[in-house]
């Protein structure tokens, strides 16, 4: 990959599972995260001469994915585009297996351009790269249900929540229509008869929640609000609520770090995707609890590819002996970003220091892992 601030030309391969890039500040980590997650979703914004070429595994299919950026000098055709100059002319191609298919378009300077076609043909080949994930330093602000309440009426179809909260206030509305219409008072009196379901449903989150974080329990909060019209019942101020030390929070109300924690989680566990990007994970989490979050992306990478930057020297203790090649240094040289794999000398040393002290991060603080 090249063409995107820092990175050059960048030769890396990834290991399925987990992936840990360590490196210091200013080499470039997150300017191959952005680039890379924006190829795969062919947005290309801030870049005009690049090239990029992918080999991927994904959900049993092998796909190549190239990209090439070149700047397109003012031209006959930039002067028919009135108020717009062509600034680079995309060609792509991907490789599905053994088919093929290529497609060129131009970005405009103020307004970007997809490859329709390819995200068509990987649409019928049922690849979805926008599922991919990207968790930075900051939290979003409107998670729905996180941190913004969220309702629906009774025409959705596309509320997805473990344990299908929509299925059950569906079922609810459904048993209080009489003669054409919702019984109102019905409803506002029967509704905590189904809160036991309700609480039930989020039992998958509330045991991750349990195992890996200080939460002690999480739960919708009481006061859904039902409202009946002509159209269909509707449900609204519908939000998480997270029991800590014995008294209920909100998300909002909840520290930096265990904010975080559960964001965490939460994007693991509410989305199809098969790849996700962490940037320090570490940030604001107790050296504790961040032993834990490192054992829950562990065992996520089981059926995700995980790949992190991190600057905590104790993200690495999840690995083992025969796991090193899932480090990756990032550096400078010169002015371009490079990302490498141990070198034998560097693994036997590591082995050493997991030996001798059963802990491969006094590696990382105290010799010379990533110099």
């Amino acid at each position: 990959m090249g063409g995107y601030r820092t990175i050059k030309n960048v030769a890396v391969s990834f290991q399925p599972g987990l992936n840990i890039i360590i490196g210091k500040n200013g080499t470039g980590k997150t300017n191959f995260f952005e680039f890379l997650y924006n190829t795969l979703n062919m947005e290309f914004r801030g870049v005009s001469e690049f090239h990029t070429n992918l080999a991927l595994y994904y959900d049993g299919n092998d796909i190549k994915f190239k990209v090439k950026g070149e700047v397109v000098k003012k031209t006959a055709i930039s002067e028919m585009i009135k108020e717009r100059e062509i600034k680079s002319h995309v060609f792509a191609t991907i490789q599905f297996n053994a088919e093929e298919k290529t497609e060129s378009c131009y970005i405009f300077e103020d307004n970007d351009l997809y490859l329709v076609e390819l995200n068509d043909f990987l649409s019928q080949k049922e690849i979805n790269f926008s599922e991919i994930i990207k968790i930075y330093y900051a939290i979003p602000q409107n998670i729905k249900m996180l941190n913004i309440p969220w309702g629906f009426n009774g025409k959705s179809t596309h509320f997805i929540v473990e344990g299908n909260l929509f299925d059950i206030l569906a079922k609810f509305a459904a048993a209080h229509h009489e003669n054409g219409k919702y019984n109102y008072a019905n409803m506002r009196r029967n509704l905590p008869s189904i809160f036991n379901d309700i609480y039930n449903s989020l039992t998958l989150f509330r045991i991750f929640l349990q195992k890996y974080t200080a939460i002690q329990d999480v739960r919708y909060n009481q006061g859904i609000f039902i409202l009946a019209k002509e159209e269909g019942i509707e449900f609204s101020n519908i939000i998480y609520e997270f029991k800590i030390n014995n008294d209920w929070f909100f998300f909002n109300d909840l520290s930096d770090g265990t904010k975080r924690l559960i964001w965490i989680i939460y994007a693991f566990l509410y989305s199809n995707a098969k790849i996700i990007f962490i940037e320090e994970p570490e940030l604001g989490i107790h050296p504790h609890q961040l032993n834990l979050l490192m054992k829950f992306l562990k065992e996520q990478s089981k059926e995700k590819q995980i790949i992190l930057s991190t600057h905590a020297p104790q993200c690495l203790d999840i690995l083992k002996p025969a796991e090193l090649e899932r480090i990756i240094i990032c550096e400078i040289e010169g002015k371009s970003t490079k990302l490498s794999h141990l070198d034998e000398t560097k693994k036997q040393k590591a082995k050493k220091y997991m030996e001798d002290e059963d802990i491969l991060s006094n590696y990382w603080r105290f010799s010379d892992l990533e110099r």
